[in-house]
């Protein structure tokens, strides 16, 4: 999970909002909601706003890798919260299983595990990443046990997750580099993680960025 620092709600969102009689997010277009998903992955720069893969919105073999996601779940709110810019995400689309014959239930994670579940950890929150801490085996755990946040991120702690984050990690941090690792390397790694980068007209944040600052912020302390 990563802290989301979101833009103010699109004007054409706006527009639309004041103009429509029968506002919901059921009622809003294909070609709007492929607006929305646009905005929505420039904010996150391009990755799950759980496990924080690469995600694109793109089609392919006519599906699209993302799904829009509700802070709060769309059943328990108005039809206004629906809509409303500050109360979605986009998430990758968490092994669906109507995707992959093979998938056992328990492999689905991220919105498709979440549902209508409350979201017990404010992404939008910029202290919400102090509540979760990474360790170099890909593992994902609460600060302090916290029930609330185990809850959260139970769906994030799977072997198929793990083993990905953990190779992802691993490539960076081998034992060599981890028996050398100063200050200065602290530094440059956390500014290689932490902003942005161009690639084909896109600001995109590197690929499980949140979890390598985590992991920076734990060699720190």
């Amino acid at each position: 999970m990563k802290y989301i620092e979101k833009r103010s709600q699109p004007y054409d969102l706006n527009n639309w909002i004041r103009n429509k009689p029968n506002l919901c997010y059921d009622n809003i277009t294909k070609k709007r909601k492929k607006f929305i998903r646009k905005k929505l992955l420039e904010d996150q720069g391009y990755i799950c706003c759980y496990c924080q893969k690469r995600i694109t919105g793109i089609r392919k073999d006519n599906k699209i890798d993302t799904e829009i996601e509700h802070i709060k779940p769309q059943e328990f709110c108005s039809d206004i919260e629906t809509v409303s810019y500050d109360n979605i995400l986009v998430s990758c689309n968490g092994n669906q299983l109507k995707d992959n014959q093979f998938l056992v239930e328990q492999d689905r994670h991220c919105n498709n595990f979440r549902q209508s579940k409350a979201l017990n950890i404010n992404l939008l929150n910029n202290n919400c990443e102090n509540k979760i801490y990474y360790d170099l085996n890909g593992g994902i755990y609460a600060v302090d046990n916290n029930q609330d946040i185990e809850d959260a991120i139970i769906n994030l702690n799977l072997r198929i997750l793990n083993t990905t984050r953990k190779a992802y990690i691993n490539g960076f941090f081998t034992e060599e580099i981890l028996a050398t690792l100063d200050y200065n390397d602290l530094i440059k790694y956390e500014e290689y993680f932490s902003n942005k980068y161009e690639e084909d007209d896109k600001q995109m944040y590197r690929e499980y960025a949140g979890i390598m600052m985590n992991i920076l912020n734990q060699f720190r302390l």
